[in-house]
């Protein structure tokens, strides 16, 4: 059977159209698979050293989508060169499975028996707490339904009014604890069924940063919970409406404006995706000292799951819960023609995620709620 499979491959293809299509899919194969590989690559390279690292990671799902296409129309009219394809998404199944995972396996109404060691999370960036009383309302109303531990909040209004608004819904549900960040352009809020022993600021740049929670649950042992909000690639409106507007009619721009349109987002995100290597470079360093303890680091880290910020964390021996158990894109972030996942949650490895799922029923802000539960592994 091998010797058929060898000789079936070293065999030319005896139509002259039939070489000329080999030859082009072999030669784009080639190249594709080379782009893939590249971005996979790219996560080991901080963008604060090569700025440029920080885009190669975003280009994975269209290296993806073309080294796919590119096996299939391989096996329909070039077999013989279809392996080219087949070896690249190989050898970049660990990145493709991170970002598009797949359980079919995994029950999704996952539960612990243990009760005692479990507990559930919400990590929402809110965008302002949807930017009127009503959406303000509906997040309450949602957030009080989900019966939480623990919840996240990013993108929060740091004004008096603002804080007494979530007091209030602190004292009236079981998410009796509660901390605010001081920072007045956007706050991050941790609300919690179990006592804050201690809080610490870990980074800050600007509206962003990261902030430590220690929480001491029932079990009489102590949680470690890192609520972020990384640097934002500070696209405007109109600045995401011009990007969806181009990959939606981009026969309709000129080349010129094609390349400005593309030039000016992609310096944006670069010099973003920058002081973002450096924050995660501070959280790793903060993590390392806390190693022994079970740890989550959730939040908007506006970085994908191919990226440095994810492979710094994965380093630091943390686990995406929505790779874990998640199943397919797990779009957090639900403007114009971003189709992304922003939002995660990273554990230590004392903490087994049980479920994780974005809720893509929720439109009060510009992002999806990620709702994760896990269960902590006793010695």
């Amino acid at each position: 059977m091998f010797r058929r499979i060898y000789q079936f491959f070293k065999r030319p293809e005896r139509n002259v159209f039939v070489r000329a299509i080999s030859s082009v899919a072999a030669g784009a194969s080639v190249l594709s698979v080379l782009g893939l590989w590249l971005c996979v690559l790219s996560v080991w390279v901080s963008p604060a050293d090569f700025k440029l690292a920080g885009l190669m990671g975003l280009s994975f799902p269209v290296m993806l989508a073309g080294t796919v296409g590119l096996f299939l129309f391989s096996l329909l009219f070039a077999p013989r060169r279809a392996w080219i394809t087949a070896v690249g998404l190989i050898f970049a199944w660990g990145s493709i499975s991170d970002y598009l995972p797949y359980h079919p396996f995994q029950r999704a109404d996952a539960q612990s028996d243990d009760q005692l060691n479990t507990f559930s999370l919400i990590n929402y960036n809110t965008a302002g707490m949807g930017g009127s009383y009503d959406a303000q309302k509906g997040i309450f109303a949602y957030l009080q339904a989900q019966h939480a531990d623990i919840v996240c909040l990013q993108e929060v209004p740091q004004s008096p009014q603002m804080m007494a608004e979530l007091k209030t819904f602190s004292d009236s549900s079981a998410l009796r604890h509660l901390h605010a960040t001081s920072n007045p352009q956007a706050a991050l809020v941790l609300l919690s069924r179990y006592p804050i022993v201690r809080h610490e600021r870990i980074t800050e740049i600007g509206g962003n940063g990261a902030w430590g929670y220690w929480l001491k649950r029932n079990g009489g042992d102590t949680l470690l919970v890192v609520n972020c909000h990384l640097r934002s690639n500070a696209l405007t409106r109109d600045e995401r409406e011009s990007y969806a507007g181009w990959v939606k009619n981009a026969e309709a721009q000129n080349e010129s404006e094609a390349y400005r349109t593309a030039h000016h987002l992609g310096a944006k995100i670069a010099h973003a995706s920058q002081e973002r290597a450096l924050m995660v470079d501070t959280l790793c360093t903060f993590l390392d000292r806390h190693q022994t303890m079970p740890t989550v680091v959730c939040g908007d880290f506006n970085d994908t799951p191919i990226s440095y910020t994810c492979h710094r964390l994965s380093q630091a021996g943390l686990k995406s819960a929505f790779s874990t158990v998640g199943k397919g894109l797990g779009r957090t972030f639900n403007r114009d023609a971003f189709v992304v996942r922003i939002d995660h949650a990273f554990a230590s490895p004392q903490l087994v995620p049980l479920t994780c799922r974005v809720d893509n029923s929720v439109f009060f802000s510009d992002h999806y709620p990620l709702l994760t539960r896990y269960r902590l592994e006793t010695p």
